[in-house]
């Protein structure tokens, strides 16, 4: 579940905030207890309009973007991430650079999170179970990686998760990135630009 309910937002807008245990019942389907909060923060936090704020539930400022650089002269590097569904360890990247709107380049490859790929994910992705036990750790492949994402504009469909991902990846290898990145969520844009209806990427894809 990467993106929240329209219902959510609306009461949002309306109220400015929304407690946990509010919405622990009526938007998670769960009582609350610390297993529930941890796995309600962890989805908040990968939604790129929503924050907390101690007990409650937030709308997250806007991220500023530079518009003094026109899109046309930008260099973007557009990434998604698969993740394990039981512990969101990564189990797949894939980048695409474009200089502008001229693709320059492609990288992708599966990742061994080590503790195994739940059933869920094998499902969900079509990965195959033994290709994972071939791939790359995370902080194995991350070499060919960091080249691509240096000083790019780094754009997703939900940024905020997919930055989380690799940021939580890092931590766990002990590495960081230390490029600066300026990124563009592009669900953002969508919802603040088509204000309601379906925003995934299969939805916008149909609709454009």
């Amino acid at each position: 579940m990467r993106n929240i309910s329209d219902e959510l937002l609306k009461e949002l807008e309306a109220k400015g905030r929304i407690s946990v245990s509010e919405a622990a019942g009526r938007y998670f389907f769960t009582k609350l207890n610390d297993t529930s909060r941890k796995m309600i923060e962890g989805i908040v936090a990968s939604e790129a309009l929503l924050g907390m704020d101690g007990d409650y539930i937030v709308i997250r400022k806007r991220e500023p973007y530079d518009l003094e650089t026109e899109i046309s002269a930008a260099k973007f590097a557009f990434i998604d991430t698969e993740t394990n569904f039981n512990n969101m360890r990564a189990v797949e990247i894939g980048i695409v650079l474009s200089d502008g709107p001229q693709e320059t380049g492609r990288f992708s490859t599966l990742l061994n999170p080590v503790v195994g790929v739940d059933r869920e994910t094998l499902e969900l992705t079509g990965i195959r179970e033994e290709d994972i036990r071939r791939a790359p750790r995370f902080d194995e492949a991350w070499e060919n990686i960091e080249p691509l994402l240096r000083g790019r504009v780094i754009a997703a469909h939900n940024l905020p998760f997919d930055r989380r991902v690799i940021a939580e990846e890092l931590g766990i290898a002990g590495m960081r990135f230390g490029g600066d990145a300026p990124g563009i969520c592009t669900l953002q844009f969508a919802r603040a630009l088509l204000k309601r209806g379906q925003c995934s990427l299969d939805e916008l894809s149909e609709r454009f």
